[in-house]
């Protein structure tokens, strides 16, 4: 006789591919990641202005504190 079991496999967890775009979960903030906590701001708020650049934003990963777009988000930035 031969035991069958049937069970799911866990959830398995993708790591993002960076370069990445993340919004902040309660901000206007938009930062490209580089790597899981190094990042550039597109979109600023009242703390970190465009173009600031921070080597420990804490993990892009944190869905807490950062939404990941999806690949293909197109972002536009024009000079005034």
């Amino acid at each position: 006789m031969i035991k069958v079991e049937i069970s799911e496999k866990p959830d398995v967890q993708e790591k993002p591919e960076y370069p990445l775009l993340a919004q902040s979960t309660n901000s206007p903030l938009l930062v490209l990641f580089t790597d899981d906590e190094t990042g550039m701001v597109l979109q600023g708020n009242s703390r970190y202005l465009q173009g600031y650049r921070c080597a420990d934003w804490g993990s892009a990963e944190n869905k807490s504190v950062w939404k990941i777009l999806p690949k293909g988000k197109v972002v536009t930035l024009t000079v005034e």
